[in-house]
């Protein structure tokens, strides 16, 4: 039994961070706590330096995804790892933002510190206009992107994932629409969506490595819920969120 000067005055709230085993007399934490009661935050940031976990919008630091930036609600859209885009040193996010932000040790933020001046990164990734579409002051895009495998969708006026409209309809629509036709055409119904105007918009939650939402969440813009995966489905006795069971009061 802990101590009173150890143990906080309701252990079992797990100070709304886990779940308090009795027979353990400590706390199973969810993503981002630790310690004996969940008092220690645990982050997983997701723009550390050198860290291949490049988010181009909002990290969820309890998790470690990356959602889009610009929208109504700051983890509204996951962003998966597949579509983060290539970025020049001057690109910014909708609210103003470096578009790959890099934390310093000292917890500061700051924008490209490698050296090689007024440069895009990344190149091989899906361009810019394809995530958040053209603002005006954007830089020009580099020749191998006007030119390469993405040129018809940049020709094509696709819009950029983070930035599509969606309605109840542009959000199912892909289902149906990836199994139409073969060869390129059915490519590019696996690459792209509808938004909400009825153009065409890029799709991130498929690949040739299977889906690439979060758990939880399904569907071409990875904005459909979806039942998580909790082991043995919490025996009936709480409720799922994407592999942590919180269980109801008395199991």
């Amino acid at each position: 039994t802990p101590s009173s000067a150890s143990a906080p005055a309701f252990p079992s709230s797990c100070h709304g961070h886990g779940v308090h085993s009795p027979s353990l007399d400590e706390c199973r934490c969810t993503a981002g706590w630790t310690g004996r009661w969940c008092e220690v935050r645990a982050p997983r940031p997701c723009n550390v330096a050198r860290s291949r976990s490049l988010c181009a919008g909002n990290c969820d630091e309890d998790r470690g995804h990356c959602y889009c930036a610009g929208l109504g609600s700051a983890f509204q859209r996951p962003l998966p790892d597949r579509c983060t885009p290539s970025v020049h040193t001057r690109s910014r996010l909708p609210d103003g933002r470096p578009a790959l932000p890099v934390r310093r040790p000292d917890g500061a933020w700051t924008g490209f510190d490698e050296p090689g001046g007024d440069r895009w990164r990344r190149e091989w990734a899906k361009p810019w206009p394809l995530v958040y579409d053209s603002r005006p002051g954007d830089p020009p895009l580099p020749a191998e992107a006007r030119a390469g495998r993405w040129a018809p969708f940049l020709s094509d006026g696709v819009r950029g994932y983070c930035s599509a409209e969606l309605n109840a309809t542009s959000v199912f629509e892909a289902a149906a629409g990836a199994k139409r036709g073969g060869g390129r055409r059915r490519r590019k119904w696996m690459l792209t969506s509808a938004d909400a105007a009825g153009g065409p918009a890029l799709r991130c939650d498929e690949g040739a490595h299977g889906p690439a939402c979060p758990e939880g969440r399904r569907g071409p813009f990875c904005e459909v819920p979806k039942p998580a995966f909790c082991l043995r489905d919490c025996r009936g006795r709480g409720r799922c969120d994407a592999g942590f069971c919180w269980c109801e009061p008395g199991w």
